[in-house]
């Protein structure tokens, strides 16, 4: 079974409990998402954790982080002066800018953000995984040079970085857009938030709770309520989409 914890203070007693062992995962898994959950250094403990997070901050320690900001900031420069009108911040920036600079630095130049977002859809072990988040590991095997295989967690380390720092970092950015935004928002009436995973928009929902609005956060976010056949319409009527 799957620990699932959501309350600050459960998360807290976690994290600073050195008896609390990480859910078991198939360490036999052998491709897609159930591969790359056995093999990085989130979803294991003792030895096998020591050294599959020692790979991955090693890889990070290769990384200069000015450099990394200044490639984003380049990149973002690059989108809005080639966008013609508004921008959706969130589809051409939040996910792509970081991806793409964190991606170039562990050696890929290749836009490899949709199959970053179908593998972080899935990754933690809750979650379902699917085929395309199994192909879309596949394809990050591939773009790495990788093989998949129980003793690659070199390739899986790499993976598992864009991974974690996909949807979080476009939730930072989500928050600081909305945290700019607040003002125009009617606390004396529910606010619904909502993403495209629901994952960024539970973030969102609790700050706005913090600051004395009743919101209702869209659960499983629209990725789920494309699926169910329910309606995207744009502001101009048009038929939406998911980015």
């Amino acid at each position: 079974m799957t620990d699932l914890l959501t309350d600050p203070d459960a998360v807290l007693a976690a994290l600073t409990d050195d008896n609390y062992r990480m859910p078991p995962v198939d360490p036999a898994a052998g491709a897609g998402i159930a591969w790359l959950r056995a093999a990085v250094a989130r979803f294991c403990d003792g030895v096998p954790h020591a050294r599959r997070r020692a790979l991955a901050t090693d890889l990070l320690d290769g990384i200069d982080p000015d450099k990394l900001r200044e490639r984003a900031r380049d990149r973002t420069h690059t989108i809005l002066a080639e966008g013609r009108g508004p921008v959706d911040v969130m589809a051409a920036i939040a996910r792509p800018v970081p991806v793409g600079v964190l991606a170039a630095a562990l050696g890929v130049e290749s836009d490899l953000t949709p199959a970053v977002a179908a593998v972080a859809r899935s990754y933690q072990p809750h979650a379902t995984a699917d085929a395309a988040a199994d192909a879309a590991v596949a394809a990050l095997v591939t773009a790495f040079g990788g093989s998949a295989g129980p003793a690659d967690e070199s390739t899986a380390a790499r993976i598992g970085l864009l991974a974690q720092a996909c949807d979080a970092t476009a939730g930072l950015i989500g928050n600081a857009i909305l945290a700019g935004s607040i003002d125009s928002l009617d606390p004396s009436r529910t606010t619904v938030v909502v993403c495209r995973s629901g994952n960024r928009s539970e973030l969102a929902s609790l700050m706005l709770q913090a600051r004395g609005f009743t919101t209702h956060n869209l659960e499983r976010g629209l990725e789920e309520w494309h699926a169910e056949g329910l309606p995207l319409v744009t502001d101009d009527g048009s038929a939406g989409r998911v980015a």
